[in-house]
């Protein structure tokens, strides 16, 4: 188990991961559009159709368990379950240490996302040579194309940005009261 770059994946299946991971930062336009963190992902069967689309919810539904990569994985256990290794995730962000511990225990056959999280990504946390891991054949792929790599830096910059600037508006309002 080690994670893919751009250089080794082949260009038909480039074209068809590259769809999916506008579809997941799509989501997360959607997300940041109602206030929650920008993330996004996409559940693909093995036939290359979608299956599923999400986004952040975790502000709304007031859980942190709300991540649109552990929301798809459950809404969808069963039929990952009776396809194992067949499906593929897709997501605007390379997946926390949780999501991507859920989706390699789903038995997804790819991860795949766009944008690299230096802070929480998952495959920077997890030990890659462990027995469980290596036991595992999903193949995580990322960061993979520049556009949509782009665009997600672009929505967690504004997000973080727009949060500033209410911390420091609260802030500022509670200094003259």
């Amino acid at each position: 188990m080690f994670v893919l770059g751009l250089a080794d994946v082949d260009a038909p299946t480039l074209r068809h991961d590259i769809g999916f991971l506008r579809m997941a930062v799509s989501e997360a336009r959607s997300a940041f559009a109602d206030g929650c963190f920008p993330t996004g992902a996409v559940l693909v069967g093995g036939n290359g159709d979608l299956i599923s689309a999400c986004r952040n919810d975790n502000r709304h539904r007031r859980s942190f368990l709300a991540h649109p990569e552990l929301t798809l994985l459950l809404q969808h256990e069963q039929l990952l379950h009776a396809h194992p290794y067949t499906c593929s995730l897709y997501a605007s962000l390379e997946p926390c240490l949780m999501c991507l511990g859920a989706s390699m225990m789903a038995r997804l056959g790819r991860v795949v996302w766009a944008a690299n999280d230096h802070w929480a990504g998952g495959s920077k946390l997890i030990q890659l040579n462990s027995s469980f891991v290596r036991s595992r054949r999903t193949e995580l792929v990322g960061p993979l194309c520049d556009e949509a790599k782009a665009a997600s830096v672009a929505l967690l910059d504004s997000y973080f940005e727009s949060r500033d600037r209410r911390v420091l508006s609260a802030i500022k309002g509670h200094e003259h009261s």
